[in-house]
Formats: structure tokens, sequence, C-alpha cells
């Protein structure tokens, strides 16, 4: 991978309800579609992933699911680099090939 900064500056929103105000967010901070990232079960038998998906689906931004563990690396890697007929790479202010998108999964995880 080549060297490159990051900034990330966050926003968290706790409490009661706070899933439903995802597209409210998501358009607060200028974005227009979301990746929603996720690891185990757990979002999906809650219900909170059915929430911020209905929220998202109401105000009408697009998204994709990515999740998965970390048997589940391979096939991560491959929806991300190579899904919908992309190259296999993700180009924005960095480029990574499959080997990095590997590299963070393992890290997220």
């Amino acid at each position: 991978m080549n060297n490159f900064t990051f900034y990330s500056p966050a926003f968290f929103a706790f409490g009661k309800d706070t899933e439903y105000d995802t597209a409210g967010y998501v358009k607060r901070f200028g974005g227009t579609k979301v990746l929603i990232h996720y690891g185990g079960g757990s979002v999906v038998r809650s219900g909170l992933l059915d929430r911020v998906k209905e929220s998202l689906n109401k105000a009408g931004i697009p998204y994709e699911e990515l999740g998965g563990k970390e048997e589940d690396i391979p096939v991560l890697v491959d929806t991300l680099c190579n899904g919908n007929g992309r190259p296999g790479s993700i180009s924005g202010f960095v480029t990574l090939n499959e080997e990095d998108c590997a590299r963070i999964y393992r890290m997220m995880l």
C-alpha cells in the first residue's frame, strides 16, 4: 500500500430510536450513498439493521451492505474490489488492491 494520511472526524449519536435518524445524519454531512458494514448477526437479530435501512429507504438514500466475519474476508474483499463489474481496486484519495482490502478487513474484525 502507498503511504497516505487519512483524516476522519467522527460524529456519534446515542439515545433511544436514534437509528431512525440515520438518513438525516447522512444528509447533514453531505452523504449521498452509504456503505453499511457490520460483523456478526446481532445487528440483524436485534432489528437494528432493518431500522437503519428503513431510514435510508424513506429518504431515498442508496446503500450497500457488507456484512461478515473474519472467515468471510475473501468474499468481502471480492465483493468490495470486484463487485458490480468494477475493476479490482478501490480508488479515491488512495488506491487499494485486493491485498490491501484484506488487510484492512482483518484489522476491522
